[in-house]
């Protein structure tokens, strides 16, 4: 953490709405790490261990956390900056995702449905997929 001197600080212009998006920006890109380290330590590998899925189940439960606090925040109507609920919004449907991809994925029977209104082409294939 970095300390700043009061002189330093009556220097400088402050914008409560520029600090909101500082902030907004910051968690954003740490959720894009994290969802990078996710790509890489949790979905690529075959079986990821026991200690990476643990960082990985409490480390998203805590960006959700303090996504949907911040949300609250820029979600009340006399909040003026709309565009940074847009961004958060969208940042924090991406790790709903990944934790429903990761801790609730779909049945095969599901799965194999989506898969066959998603590829109509491909439907002798999926159903080789499932049948295996």
């Amino acid at each position: 953490m970095s300390t700043v001197s009061a002189g330093q600080m009556i220097a400088e212009d402050f914008s409560v709405q520029q600090a909101a998006w500082d902030q907004v920006e910051h968690w954003s890109y740490v959720c894009q790490k994290f969802l990078y380290w996710q790509k890489r330590e949790v979905l690529c590998k075959h079986t990821p261990s026991p200690k990476t899925m643990e960082e990985h189940r409490s480390g998203l439960k805590w960006l959700i956390r303090f996504g949907r606090i911040i949300q609250i925040t820029l979600a009340d109507p006399d909040y003026p900056d709309k565009r940074l609920l847009n961004e958060l919004e969208g940042r924090l449907a991406q790790l709903e995702e990944s934790w429903k991809m990761v801790y609730e994925p779909l049945a095969d029977p599901e799965a194999a449905k989506l898969l066959k209104q998603t590829f109509p082409e491909e439907q002798e294939f999926i159903a080789k997929l499932f049948s295996e």
